[in-house]
């Protein structure tokens, strides 16, 4: 019997505990609001989503599903088809609505589901509640988001609706274990089968959880069985249902692989060397450890960051520390302080162990099949710091990481040491949160400025009413930001469900070719030009639209003209100067006189709208494609207003459009070719003209290249290395008139492994003649 100090003792760490646990609680709901409020508005992050969303509205066909699974090489996608049809499979849950808020509603909260299923897990082995609020608080305070295929932002609801029917099948055999409730081993059975049969994208790493289960049957067993074998075999019945559901999932897999091999390369194992394994095993497991974003996404926060002297790694944080920042910060390092202080967590060393194995294998299982792919290996080489599955890794990483703390914190004495060793991980804890937070101010940011195209593109569907058979060139509209690139027929797709019932032909285009045959067929009576443009660091931007009343082609490029057009505005500043070129004479003349055309815009007085639609018209026709706005940095000037001596260098046959480089001190902008490509140099004067040509040339696959550049009295070959910038240097001889440099390739173009859909060469650094 305990004396009755202890007894006084033993009551008053409980009342502790049971005041402590509410207090955490509380410190889970600050730490969750500053985490989840930034993401409410980051929409689309990847090509994928994109993608998903489209197809989330259309009629499907069993034949589609078919070919879907064929070619990504999984039989779950037909299955699921099967049961839910193509309107109501969970894929449509997030965009059931057409709202941003709807849609990461969803999104986040199946994440909010997974980690209370898991802490209720935890719970369930180690009845310690502290112990689950504790890895709820370190999930929360570490939690990044990034732009690599990361479930926090992207792949809405149904990754985590696996987690979460994965969890609760793990939950309910606990309770029969605890209990020996048959009901709860049927229902955890039942959830079995709903996870294999039943998901519409499940993954083939879910089977190794169920290791996890059997070990968790056994040793449960060992604590009231002595004999090995009569609680193996036991095990095993228990066990036995759970292998039957894999058997026959994996029956239906095989035989479905057998009879339609998989294209798709993320889903095609090859045994490689080790070291490509490992480094796939490696960096997809650091990668989801705490604050690694923020050391690793420097080239972003200088993108877009707030301070004149950009991002620095330890001012940059500084400087820009935000009180919901420091509240979080502090919430989460008291609470890691008074728990460890106080010694309100304590486990026995074969608990630690069994929990450290655990982790371990939590870590692993999401991306051992990814380290045997070759998809993943080529993406480790050329810099990816990590996937989807990093989000299924953190639960892992963060068991294991409180798992230690308890651990040390368990072992150390009651003296300086250990009060040492609490203070400086409190501070960590701290100062874990901030970086955190720092790093996933400017990863949302950037995020939320790529969803701003959706917002405008919205505002502009609304606005405009397009004839039918109309179509737009809008080039402008599939540059990205991140990963988010579109298909090519994605814009015509999206204002179609946009205008629904409207069953009208209206196609958006970024095909110069396409654009050059409806003109050649028809005229310009049914093409339209759109342009839009977005501020670098503030999301101010623009649509610019109209009627093409004439085109021309100069060189590699569509140069459309109309005395009228529409812009569209969703910008802080409500007075601003629309100006670009406007020529006054028939552009059938031989040197048609051109003249700036200005136009000053004041809608001050216009309150509580976002978007504002002006209509402009002007005598002379407008070059469409000079128009801009005075706040933007994207004018650009036809080398018909610079005088005769001016040389212009314009990309040709064989080259995307210029793009604006993150790297500012590298170049301010570059260029992808498609293959053998050429530019056109103009010389405007009437004599022969010698200059230095600069420019630096790179290659983005894992694959060396040999480069050839002649013409305009040059001849060179040099060797590209991936990783590797090439400066070329030329002495060029331009006779007047236009100018060709063709650079070729010895290795063809290919599609990239970051969500690009475009087949890449090479790229070419800005080109400057000096």
């Amino acid at each position: 019997m305990p004396t009755s100090d202890q007894a006084m003792s033993i009551y008053n760490k409980a009342f502790s505990e049971k005041q402590f646990y509410h207090t955490g609680l509380l410190a889970v709901i600050v730490i969750a609001i500053v985490v989840v409020f930034p993401l409410f508005t980051t929409g689309y992050t990847t090509h994928d989503d994109t993608r998903t969303g489209l197809s989330s509205y259309l009629n499907i066909r069993y034949e589609q599903a078919l070919n879907k699974a064929a070619e990504v090489g999984r039989v779950s996608v037909l299955m699921g088809y099967c049961l839910y049809g193509s309107k109501y499979s969970p894929i449509v849950l997030p965009y059931l609505i057409d709202s941003v808020w709807y849609y990461k509603s969803v999104a986040l909260g199946a994440i909010a589901l997974n980690i209370a299923l898991f802490a209720y897990a935890l719970y369930q082995i180690i009845p310690q509640r502290l112990f689950s609020v504790f890895f709820v608080i370190f999930f929360l305070t570490t939690l990044q988001g990034s732009w690599e295929h990361n479930l926090i932002t992207s792949y809405p609801f149904v990754f985590c609706l696996e987690i979460s029917e994965l969890l609760l099948c793990f939950i309910f055999l606990l309770k029969y274990l605890k209990s020996q409730n048959k009901y709860y081993w049927v229902i955890s059975i039942i959830l079995t089968g709903v996870l294999f049969f039943t998901s519409p994208d499940f993954r083939e790493f879910n089977i190794l959880y169920f290791i996890v289960f059997f070990c968790v049957i056994y040793f449960n067993l060992r604590q009231t069985i002595r004999e090995q074998q009569v609680a193996i075999s036991k095990a095993l019945r228990i066990f036995s249902p759970y292998l039957l559901i894999i058997a026959i999932y994996l029956c239906i897999y095989f035989t479905f692989r057998y009879y339609h091999p998989s294209i798709y390369v993320g889903n095609q194992a090859a045994f490689s060397s080790p070291i490509s394994c490992l480094k796939v095993l490696y960096q997809y497991t650091i990668a989801s450890f705490p604050t690694y974003i923020y050391f690793h996404y420097g080239f972003l926060f200088d993108t877009y960051s707030d301070l004149v002297q950009g991002h620095n790694i330890i001012f940059g944080v500084v400087n820009n520390l935000k009180p919901e920042w420091l509240i979080k910060s502090v919430v989460a390092s008291y609470f890691v302080y008074s728990l460890l202080f106080n010694n309100l967590l304590s486990f026995s060393r074969k608990k630690i162990l069994s929990l450290s194995v655990t982790s371990i294998c939590l870590i692993l299982f999401p991306i051992i099949l990814l380290s045997v792919v070759p998809k993943y290996q080529k993406w480790i080489e050329v810099g990816s710091l990590s996937y989807a599955y990093g989000y299924h890794v953190f639960f892992g990483v963060v068991l294991l990481i409180i798992t230690v703390i308890v651990f040390i914190n368990g072992i150390l004495p009651k003296n300086n040491a250990r009060f040492g060793y609490v203070v400086i991980l409190a501070m960590c804890v701290g100062l874990m949160s901030i970086l955190t937070d720092y790093a996933n101010y400017y990863v949302a940011k950037s995020q939320t400025q790529s969803q701003k195209k959706w917002k405008i593109f919205d505002a502009f569907v609304d606005a405009v009413d397009l004839p039918d058979n109309s179509f737009v060139y809008a080039p402008s509209l599939w540059q990205h930001i991140g990963i988010v690139a579109n298909d090519p027929t994605y814009w015509t797709d999206y204002y179609r469900l946009k205008k629904r019932p409207d069953n009208k032909n209206v196609v958006f285009s970024n095909d110069l070719e396409q654009l050059n045959k409806r003109f050649s067929n028809s005229g310009a009576g049914d093409l339209f030009y759109l342009k839009y443009s977005q501020e670098p660091k503030d999301p101010n931007q623009f649509i610019l639209f109209a009627g093409m009343q004439d085109l021309r082609f100069d060189e590699d490029r569509a140069v459309p003209y109309a005395s009228k057009t529409v812009l569209i505005t969703d910008s802080k500043y409500r007075k601003f100067t629309v100006f670009g070129n406007r020529f006054t004479d028939s552009l059938d003349t031989t040197n048609p006189r051109s003249v700036l055309f200005s136009q000053l815009v004041d809608m001050s007085k216009i309150k509580g709208k976002d978007y504002i639609k002006i209509e402009m018209s002007d005598s002379g026709l407008m070059d469409l494609e000079s128009l801009s706005v005075s706040n933007y940095l994207d004018h650009k000037i036809s080398h018909r207003h610079l005088g005769k001596e001016a040389i212009i260098i314009l990309p040709g046959a064989g080259f995307y459009a210029w793009e604006p480089s993150s790297d500012a001190a590298l170049a301010e902008r570059w260029i992808w070719s498609s293959g053998n490509a050429e530019f056109i140099i103009h010389n405007f004067s009437t004599s022969v003209i010698q200059r230095m040509l600069s420019l630096s040339l790179d290659t983005l696959l894992p694959r060396e290249v040999e480069i050839h550049i002649d013409g305009v009295n040059t001849d060179h070959a040099y060797q590209l290395r991936p990783e590797h910038t090439t400066p070329v240097l030329l002495e060029i001889v331009l006779k007047p008139g236009k100018n060709v440099i063709s650079i070729h390739t010895n290795e063809p173009a290919k599609q990239p492994i970051n969500g690009d859909c475009r087949n890449l060469a090479f790229k070419v650094n800005v080109m400057e003649i000096k």
